[in-house]
């Protein structure tokens, strides 16, 4: 090559560096050069050459004779140092905290988001130091247990913990850590205070809405209760009457009537009370035996012409739920239906079946239908039905016909808990005509979706 064909493969933006090295040489204001530059390779693709040299021989008068020295491909030293470069701008940048420990536990390297976490300025404040002075002795020993347990014998570990900031307060994070062959250790934490706070607050409104939604059940139950309860007062009353003094002595069976009055009492009273204690516990239910009671409870304090009527399968229907929502769901539905019957002599049916699709008559209203066989609730009134222009609020929160009596939070929570069962809930109404309700509800055991609260 000549000079000036050398010259027109180096790269444009190395040209000037490379020949302001090498006339420093040919003036003799250096001895020696270096520099590194890009020059375009036969195949027309950049390379990176490192050229190191100097004058190798003058003429007899001290001028330059030959400039001579060696050339080093290092294309691909420079695309491991431009990957360097990127992946520390990306552990700079990273929102999660990366932090390298050695062996023993001392911080070797840690990024700004490590810091930020922690509560420091920078991360030159948290290098050299021991990672045990980040979190407090209870969760240093539990992540010791993991290190030992897990970490050494696998290589990696996750899980959550709690670190120390720098104003002694707690930080909820979860860890990543690696080990790598030579003993170190890769951790990156995520810090989820934020996160978790926001689940512990709608988990405490879910369950306040859940709460009300009981306590409109209770307070519905309570109305109907009223009439029957005031019967017995009077009655134990009447028989309790000091101007009566000594006419119930002699008569042991007046006694007795009693005992039996104030022993109905404390029985109506039982299942609202029980009602209002919430145990959130899966077990194994027999789905009839839960319809029954429901249909039990519906009857107290119902009115004196309503016919309530219970229809099971011959055999049990057994599946894993919390008996309490679905107890729940089923007093809602049943009230509602109550609530929604006329004058005169009405009908409330409550069906269980087992079954493999809806009814073809049935709209799904919310939710996916179970994998079959699923369990098949049907409530059904011969009510008013429902207006059409309330067919679309029906779900959405606080829509209430019930005026001061509700909390429009019924068919919401229902819905809600239905869904986060992995179920379904299907209707049919006609005006004048009433009213069915179907739940769809899966018996095979599958994943729970997301309540929303």
């Amino acid at each position: 090559l000549s000079a000036a064909d050398w010259r027109a493969l180096v790269h444009p933006d190395d040209l000037c560096k490379v020949e302001a090295h090498t006339a420093a040489c040919l003036s003799n204001e250096t001895d020696a050069y270096f520099v590194e530059y890009r020059i375009r390779h036969r195949d027309g693709h950049w390379i990176w050459l490192q050229s190191r040299g100097g004058i190798s021989s003058r003429d007899p008068d001290g001028r330059p004779a030959i400039l001579s020295g060696i050339q080093i491909d290092i294309t691909r030293q420079k695309a491991t140092e431009a990957d360097l470069i990127l992946y520390a701008a990306a552990i700079t940048a990273a929102s999660d905290g990366i932090t390298i420990t050695d062996a023993d536990g001392l911080i070797l390297t840690t990024n700004p988001a490590t810091a930020r976490m922690l509560g420091y300025r920078d991360s030159c404040a948290l290098i050299g130091r021991s990672w045990t002075e980040f979190f407090s002795p209870d969760a240093v020993a539990t992540l010791r247990h993991h290190v030992r347990k897990t970490l050494h014998p696998n290589g990696t570990w996750t899980g959550p913990t709690k670190a120390l900031r720098a104003d002694k307060t707690i930080s909820e994070q979860e860890l990543s850590l690696t080990k790598l062959p030579d003993g170190r250790i890769v951790c990156i934490s995520r810090d989820v205070s934020a996160r978790n706070a926001l689940e512990r607050d709608r988990l405490e409104l879910s369950e306040s809405v859940n709460r009300a939604h009981r306590q409109e059940i209770v307070n519905l139950l309570a109305a109907g209760l009223t009439h029957d309860l005031s019967n017995l007062v009077t009655l134990i009353s009447h028989l309790s009457d000091p101007m009566l003094k000594g006419f119930a002595q002699d008569k042991p069976a007046v006694m007795e009537e009693i005992h039996s009055a104030a022993r109905q009492m404390v029985s109506l009273l039982d299942p609202i009370r029980q009602l209002g204690r919430r145990q959130p516990v899966r077990q194994d239910t027999d789905l009839g035996a839960l319809l029954s009671e429901a249909a039990g409870i519906l009857h107290l304090g119902a009115p004196i012409d309503l016919v309530l009527r219970t229809d099971l399968p011959g055999d049990p229907i057994i599946a894993h739920v919390d008996p309490m929502e679905l107890m729940q769901v089923l007093l809602n539905l049943g009230l509602n239906a109550r609530d929604a019957l006329g004058d005169g002599p009405q009908q409330i049916d409550l069906t269980l079946s087992l079954a493999s699709a809806l009814p073809p008559e049935a709209t799904l209203e919310t939710g996916v239908i179970p994998d079959a066989p699923f369990a098949l609730f049907t409530i059904r009134d011969t009510g008013h039905g429902i207006p059409p222009d309330q067919r679309a609020q029906i779900w959405e929160p606080f829509f209430t016909t019930k005026k001061l009596r509700g909390t429009g939070l019924g068919l919401f929570v229902v819905a809600d808990i239905v869904r986060s069962a992995g179920g379904a809930i299907a209707l049919t109404t006609q005006s004048g005509k009433g009213t069915s309700f179907f739940i769809a509800w899966p018996l095979s055991a599958r994943p729970l979706v997301p309540a929303v609260a």
